[in-house]
């Protein structure tokens, strides 16, 4: 029976008692089907204060690792095809949970994705449920689309200070995106997953680099190793007084998780940021 949560109805505490209540009864009604809604519908708030929180991320994480061993195995990996943006569909891992109910690879990173925008959960994700050793299997042995998310997340991840150091210091992992670029710069059909390599790589430098250094631009790398996002504008911002200057920026639903990314990296550069999630 399907169920359509209005604005009145406390979507996420209805969801949170019912998984309690199945687990107090021992049922067999699959958990891991609320915690993918739980991890959609949850507020940055409602991440903080919700103490189930750990149990959602643990078992997001055991059942990504399961997919990684899967593709890692090579031989017992079953793939689907999946529904991705942009009208594109292609071939992802597919695993059964102990209830038969199959997932894919990448609604499970993207449900745990939803999850890290939360800064105060990044670090146990990565560092106390191992994320790097299962990320490091779909880098290793995933097809386009598996590395695509799986660089995704890591981007994510890495606007925690703390786990950018660790991942940044991580030669094997940095070498490997390296190598990832190397061999798909030229086929057309990874541009997502470029896109996220780049992006990942110039996060990690940015955020290692001294805050003067950011906004200056970087003419010893060629064009392709200095891609740096559009949105930082630095040349032209110069231009202005920073003491008067404030930047609005302006966002829908989609892109909200974003554009909070954005603001952080301008703030940290020294710029004035007004966006209406918390400057109403």
């Amino acid at each position: 029976k399907t169920v359509i949560f209005d604005d009145d109805l406390d979507a996420t505490n209805i969801l949170v008692a019912f998984s309690h209540r199945i687990k107090s009864t021992n049922s067999n009604f699959n958990l891991i089907s609320i915690y993918m809604v739980l991890a959609h519908i949850l507020t940055d708030k409602e991440i903080d204060e919700l103490p189930d929180i750990i149990e959602i991320v643990d078992k997001l994480v055991y059942m990504i690792n399961l997919a990684a061993e899967q593709i890692e195995k090579n031989v017992s990996c079953k793939r689907v095809k999946v529904e991705l943006d942009n009208d594109r569909v292609d071939n992802v891992c597919e695993i059964c949970d102990e209830n038969g109910i199959k997932w894919s690879l990448v609604e499970l990173i993207n449900g745990l994705y939803r999850i890290a925008v939360n800064d105060k959960i990044k670090y146990y994700i990565y560092v106390d449920c191992q994320l790097k050793e299962i990320i490091h299997k779909i880098l290793l042995n995933g097809n386009c689309v598996e590395k695509e998310h799986a660089v995704h997340i890591l981007y994510q991840l890495c606007f925690d200070d703390d786990l950018c150091e660790i991942i940044s210091s991580d030669s094997n992992l940095r070498d490997l995106i390296q190598k990832i670029i190397g061999l798909n710069e030229n086929d057309p059909k990874s541009n997502k997953l470029l896109q996220n390599c780049y992006g990942l790589n110039w996060v990690l430098d940015s955020k290692l680099q001294p805050k003067n250094d950011l906004l200056e631009p970087d003419e010893s790398n060629s064009p392709k190793e200095s891609i740096k996002p559009d949105v930082l504008l630095t040349k032209d911002l110069n231009e202005f007084d920073e003491k008067n200057l404030q930047i609005m920026i302006s966002y829908n639903r989609e892109n909200r998780d974003l554009c909070l990314n954005i603001k952080k990296i301008l703030e940290s550069v020294g710029y004035k940021i007004w966006i209406d999630v918390e400057s109403m």
